[in-house]
């Protein structure tokens, strides 16, 4: 699925994950491409990046898809999220907080 900014900025082309794949995410990964992401439904109030060897852009959204928070993710740390969603995609695209995107 296709994720823009309000103006209509592409961000990334994301794939959504509700199942178990959303536990692996990023996991055992060495990197991702620029152009993509992956887009989590939350169910835990922590997100973590054991064993993701790479940095990413965490961005946190609400259930209107509204930018809540954003983090720039080291490999194996932890950080407490109040969401509902977090879009994972490389750093380099800017956002903003209260900012709503669009996923289609």
């Amino acid at each position: 699925m296709q994720v823009l900014k309000e103006d209509g900025t592409f961000l990334c082309n994301a794939d959504v994950l509700k199942n178990f794949r959303k536990n692996i995410g990023l996991m055992f990964r060495r990197d991702m491409p620029d152009d993509k992401g992956l887009l989590l439904e939350l169910n835990s109030a922590y997100l973590h990046s054991f064993f993701v060897f790479f940095q990413f852009h965490a961005i946190f959204l609400d259930r209107d898809m509204r930018i809540v928070d954003e983090f720039i993710m080291k490999p194996f740390t932890i950080k407490k999220v109040n969401a509902r969603w977090v879009l994972e995609m490389k750093p380099g695209k800017s956002v903003r907080k209260g900012e709503r995107l669009i996923i289609r």
